[in-house]
């Protein structure tokens, strides 16, 4: 069973500290993912491991909806890899959590060639079924 958690990296800090996701995803070691927030220990709800909602913290909801996109994107991407059949590793999770939080500018292919060559990359490191004959496709389009 997978399970998220977000910790402060610093949580006996006076200062803002960086907030961090943990994924544990079996009998693996978790994921460890910066979220790219911060806050101050003392706004920080270790029960519910987001910020306190309160006037005096700003945009303290926008931040924990923030939290939220990230938990949900990652138990989807995670759900999405469990179908595909796919072994499930800290980098595959990071690299697709990255994809679709925008944190990674996918390259910019300008040739069908380029882009097959990229696209035929992509199944091989996956290690997805149709990695051959996207392979064969992309052989047969060079020549």
């Amino acid at each position: 069973m997978a399970s998220v958690n977000f910790y402060l990296r610093e949580p006996k800090s006076t200062k803002e500290t960086p907030i961090i996701m943990f994924f544990s995803y079996g009998g693996k070691k978790p994921l460890k993912y910066p979220t790219l927030q911060k806050a101050l220990p003392i706004h920080w709800n270790e029960d519910k491991q987001r910020i306190r909602e309160r006037r005096t913290i700003a945009d303290s909801e926008e931040r924990n909806a923030y939290l939220n996109k990230i938990e949900g994107v990652i138990n989807s991407i995670h759900k999405l890899l469990l179908i595909e059949g796919l072994d499930i590793d800290e980098t595959i999770l990071r690299e697709r959590l990255d994809i679709e939080l925008k944190r990674v500018v996918k390259p910019k292919l300008n040739q069908l060639s380029s882009y097959c060559t990229h696209i035929v990359a992509q199944k091989k490191e996956l290690g997805t079924s149709d990695y051959f004959i996207v392979k064969m496709a992309a052989d047969n389009l060079a020549e």
